[in-house]
């Protein structure tokens, strides 16, 4: 059953928040050899007591299942956050100072812009560690792009639709193509860096309407992929490539599932 997240929900876990990002224990592991820092891409605001203030439409509460051997930090960006760069920087630093050393291997783990921003923050990182990157818009996204997107779609409809989506904060402004965060991001720098790409060619059936209107606004602007990220987009050079049939959102979760297995067995 999906449970969406709701303002004045209290958020359990909370060990750094700042006008940039928000980071959550989900669950601490039995073991000390695997920890999962999961970026997800979402966005949301909480008060002092750790209650959600804000946050983005339709946003879910991922049940990862994940074994319980494993260590899990998820983090959120905030709506006032500076942007991709900043957020990786201080992200580092939470890891520098609270993880890097505890666990002997360390993954981490980015959806969409959490991709880039984790791969940014492997420059700032004091030791190697493996990167895992799903569904990353490497070479940005139109759908990003507020004043493109509204040239293309004439429906009113969907534009109502696609503005409750998109937040046009800061880090959607990072992956706009040709964003100066892109033109500066360099290849990470990391043990392994394993991409996971998603597209819907293929596909069948949606289910959720969510991404069938990203489908939708996708075939509007003339990409391909997974809705919302192009697939030409999403290649880069790593050390390991998959590709999965499903959308974008769906991609989060069946993404690591792949990565929690692929470590299991390295």
């Amino acid at each position: 059953m999906t449970k969406f997240v709701f303002n004045g929900q209290k958020m359990r876990g909370i060990v750094h928040k700042s006008s940039n990002v928000v980071i959550q224990m989900l669950q601490k592991g039995t073991s000390r050899d695997r920890c999962f820092v999961i970026g997800s891409g979402y966005t949301l605001n909480v008060d002092e007591e750790n209650r959600v203030v804000w946050h983005d439409p339709a946003m879910i509460q991922v049940d990862y299942n994940i074994p319980e051997d494993v260590t899990v930090f998820t983090y959120y960006y905030t709506f006032e956050c500076e942007g991709l760069d900043q957020a990786a920087l201080e992200i580092s630093e939470f890891i520098n100072n609270n993880i890097l050393r505890e666990y002997e291997r360390l993954f981490l783990i980015g959806h969409s812009k959490c991709g880039l921003c984790l791969s940014k923050a492997t420059e700032y990182l004091e030791d190697l560690v493996r990167l895992a990157t799903i569904s990353t818009p490497f070479d940005g996204t139109i759908i990003a792009d507020y004043k493109a997107v509204e040239k293309k779609v004439k429906s009113k409809v969907l534009m109502w639709m696609y503005k409750k989506i998109f937040s046009n904060h800061n880090v959607d402004l990072d992956i706009i193509p040709g964003s100066e965060f892109l033109q500066n991001l360099k290849e990470p720098r990391c043990i392994e860096h394993i991409n996971i790409m998603s597209t819907l060619k293929g596909k069948r059936f949606i289910v959720n309407p969510i991404d069938l209107f990203l489908l939708m606004v996708g075939k509007v602007l003339g990409f391909d992929g997974d809705g919302v990220v192009p697939f030409s987009s999403q290649m880069a050079k790593a050390d390991k490539q998959i590709t999965m049939k499903c959308s974008h959102a769906g991609s989060l979760k069946a993404g690591v599932a792949i990565i929690e297995e692929y470590s299991r067995i390295m």
